[in-house]
């Protein structure tokens, strides 16, 4: 995999098999799936931070300097175009880019005149404001007017670092023998020393720092608005705050995993989950004091129109209060318009535990969300909390 074309005092690189990462790679990483994939060098660049291009060379290429044809061809059309060059006899080089010139998976492939209507297929779920096919004479003239896109062809084998890990290795060993006698008289006395440090630290507890609940739930809504509703073949189906964390679940529709969000594969590969960590900040210590009860709360969301139901949780939770045991109640409800209109911080004692949506679109909606079944929020409730008290998140 990996072709060459010479143009001038130039050669384009393409076909290579692009891989998506949550993160950027380790070389341990990159090397092990090379050689799952029988391949021999790499491709990272600064235009794709968390993709990583393999490619398969002989030792007669090893020492070039190419220009990559993807990376070139993006920056020269821009955002939402489909190109497919002619490059050989039944040979068609594809590229894609989204709405922000961000090349999609599954370009810089080379496909059979056979395998086209599959492969256009893959793009379904993306617009394209421009198409260029050309034939092979075309794609020779626009060779010319592309910019320039140099890339490093990295090596998976050993042998460099292997060398580096000898030298370092000598010099580190000639160092920790001259410091293994000194070491050794020292080793007590520092022990010794550490030991009485240790006896004479005091470390207290200290609580996590309180989390209005405005804050929490602006938090969870600020990122889960924060994802599209269509992203390369997969529709963003349900998302969910709990606890610290969102989880955004995508529904396969007409995409593959080849260009799905990063997750946990789900549903024999139909289904993809992406869980993402909430930074909530701490609760602004100027915040004023909550000055409403549980039974007020609960009036607030009657007089809205939502359905409530409040019990108590299922582990019988409650809190030690001045005349005894003080139970705790848990309340759930579906609210249809914006969560953050509740007043949350006016309530003390009161915990948000969880905001869960449906969301429900179609194409013809674009990347809109038109869901209509609200907001599934669940919270719990402290009557016995002290009304000066800070308030409390999740």
């Amino acid at each position: 995999m990996g072709f060459f074309i010479k143009d001038g005092a130039r050669i384009w690189c393409g076909d290579l098999r692009w891989k998506q990462y949550p993160r950027k790679p380790s070389f341990r990483t990159i090397r092990r799936d090379a050689l799952a994939m029988d391949m021999t060098h790499f491709v990272r660049t600064a235009q794709l931070p968390n993709r990583i291009g393999y490619l398969r060379l002989d030792q007669q290429r090893d020492k070039i300097h190419p220009d990559s044809l993807l990376l070139s061809v993006a920056d020269h059309f821009g955002a939402q175009y489909f190109g497919e060059y002619e490059v050989g006899p039944d040979q068609h080089w594809l590229i894609a880019t989204d709405d922000a010139g961000i090349p999609l998976l599954g370009s810089d492939g080379i496909y059979t005149s056979a395998e086209i209507d599959a492969v256009r297929t893959s793009f379904a779920g993306h617009t394209f404001t421009r198409e260029g096919i050309l034939s092979e004479d075309e794609f020779a003239t626009l060779q010319k007017a592309l910019p320039a896109a140099p890339i490093a062809l990295r090596s998976i084998s050993l042998r460099p670092y292997y060398i580096t890990a000898s030298a370092v290795l000598v010099s580190v060993l000639v160092v920790l023998q001259v410091a293994r006698i000194v070491q050794q008289h020292r080793m007590e006395a520092v022990r010794l020393a550490a030991q009485k440090s240790l006896n004479h630290t005091t470390r207290p507890f200290k609580p996590p720092p309180p989390i209005a609940p405005a804050d929490w739930v602006g938090t969870c809504l600020r990122a889960a608005h924060s994802f599209p509703v269509f992203a390369r073949g997969w529709t963003l189906g349900h998302w969910e705050c709990l606890d610290h964390g969102l989880t955004v679940t995508w529904q396969r529709s007409g995409g593959t995993l080849a260009s799905a969000p990063a997750g946990e594969i789900q549903d024999s590969g139909n289904t993809v989950a992406s869980h993402i960590l909430l930074g909530v900040p701490p609760a602004d210590p100027a915040l004023p004091a909550p000055t409403l009860d549980e039974r007020q709360f609960l009036a607030f969301i009657q007089k809205a129109g939502a359905t409530l139901t409040v019990g108590k949780p299922s582990s019988g939770a409650a809190r030690k209060g001045a005349g005894g045991p003080v139970p705790v109640l848990s309340a759930s409800f579906t609210w249809q318009t914006d969560p953050q209109a509740i007043p949350w911080n006016q309530f003390r004692g009161l915990h948000v535990m969880q905001i869960a949506r449906v969301v429900s679109a179609s194409t013809g909606s674009g990347s809109k969300d038109t869901s209509t079944g609200g907001y599934q929020i669940q919270v719990m409730l402290d009557s016995s909390a002290d009304p000066s008290s800070r308030h409390t998140g999740p």
